[in-house]
């Protein structure tokens, strides 16, 4: 089994310190961070390239084709493939989507898809559906694969539960600290979210709190630590 650290993190489009998010994201020492709302509209993709090269991170999926969901890494991963995925858009709403890759860190094998739903319920529980159609066409059998990202939602609700229907809620398993992160500043819901499927033990998860998480966007970013189980021999 392997050790990996993965996060999601909503940063608003850089819209607040950028160079607090900079530090939010080192201090993380993730091997793979899911950003939301990553910049996307006017020079979005030299926005988000900058952004990597700060944190001397790989851009590996996502960005404007996934409607500003982001996968970086560190550059020694291995990227077996990549999908970005449009989202249903419901009348004039905000366009959604899903970013995947299919990685291989320090020999542990894993498909991560990143997201971010509406904040509409009905829309929501339409996007799970075709986030899971999504995963289970690009994720190869036997591989372990995980959800992370914005819900828009909190546990219990109709989304959460669907969503933890395919895969363990990890703060559910062990988390530390305040797990809410819908505000910087006293949050009051826990709207981010890590799920994990078959073949990946959660160890924590941690929502994080600090002076630059507070400057740096209005949610709190969340990291977990994991095991990946060896993948089989002979499996794709």
């Amino acid at each position: 089994m392997g050790l990996v650290r993965i996060a999601t993190y909503n940063i608003r489009s850089l819209r607040d310190d950028r160079a607090s998010v900079v530090r939010v994201i080192e201090g993380m020492r993730a091997d793979v961070v899911c950003l939301q709302e990553a910049p996307r509209l006017l020079f979005g993709p030299t926005l988000c390239r900058r952004l990597a090269d700060d944190l001397g991170m790989a851009m590996i999926a996502g960005g404007r084709s996934a409607a500003a969901n982001l996968l970086l890494g560190d550059p020694s991963i291995t990227v077996q493939g990549t999908r970005a995925l449009l989202l249903h858009r419901y009348r004039w709403r905000e366009r959604r989507g899903v970013a995947m890759a299919d990685l291989t860190i320090r020999g542990s094998r894993l498909v991560i898809a990143g997201f971010h739903l509406s904040g509409v319920e009905t829309e929501r529980l339409g996007h799970v559906d075709e986030l899971h159609q999504a995963v289970d066409e690009f994720c190869p059998p036997s591989v372990p694969m995980m959800l992370a990202g914005d819900v828009n939602d909190e546990p219990g609700s109709a989304t959460w539960i669907r969503l933890a229907a395919r895969g363990v809620d990890a703060a559910t398993v062990h988390s530390t600290g305040d797990v809410l992160t819908n505000r910087t500043e006293s949050p009051t819901r826990r709207i981010d979210a890590l799920f994990v499927g078959p073949g990946i033990t959660v160890i924590q998860t941690t929502a994080i709190d600090s002076p630059d998480v507070r400057a740096a966007s209005d949610h709190r970013p969340v990291v977990a630590d994991l095991y990946v189980a060896d993948r089989p021999a002979g499996t794709d």
